[in-house]
């Protein structure tokens, strides 16, 4: 397997794994499970790790995909800018996961707030992740950038980068 089979390969596991997770997470929050609420965090955590992977293989599959002219530049470049963004916020995730683990195992009075807060960097995070899957699949789908008949890819590539 090339960079680029291994990138489309790994690209939806932290996706759908943090999706989960964040289920899992939110349901212990609601239920005060905190057994629940670890498992969802360890989702987290493994979710995050399996990220780096999709990042290193990803930057791998732009220096393949650039010396071809059959693929955008410009959209492999608007992609790799919210990849970057992405595995910011991810290590974010990480960090804050670890910390409401540690808050929860001593029983921490910041346990709730930890909870919280974890969740709402999950959601920014899966938010941002979805994004950056969006323009990935506009690499090779253009399908995907053609929303409307009068809509050049061109257009949408203007747009996309205001």
């Amino acid at each position: 397997m090339n960079a680029i089979q291994v990138h489309l390969f790994l690209t939806h596991l932290p996706i759908f794994g943090i999706l989960i997770g964040g289920c899992v997470l939110t349901y212990g929050y609601f239920s005060k499970n905190k057994s629940i609420k670890n498992v969802g965090l360890v989702i987290y955590i493994a979710m995050c790790i399996a990220t780096i992977p999709v990042y290193i293989s990803g930057e791998e599959s732009e220096l393949l995909l650039k010396n071809n002219d059959s693929f955008s530049k410009e959209l492999i470049e608007i992609h790799v800018d919210h990849a970057e963004k992405a595995i910011w916020l991810v290590g974010l995730l990480a960090l804050a996961s670890i910390y409401n683990l540690c808050a929860i195992s001593n029983g921490s009075k910041t346990e709730k707030q930890a909870t919280q807060l974890t969740l709402t960097i999950s959601i920014l995070t899966l938010g941002i992740l979805l994004g950056t899957a969006q323009h990935g699949g506009e690499i090779k789908h253009d399908e995907i950038l053609q929303h409307h008949p009068n809509d050049s890819i061109s257009n949408r590539i203007s747009l996309l980068k205001s």
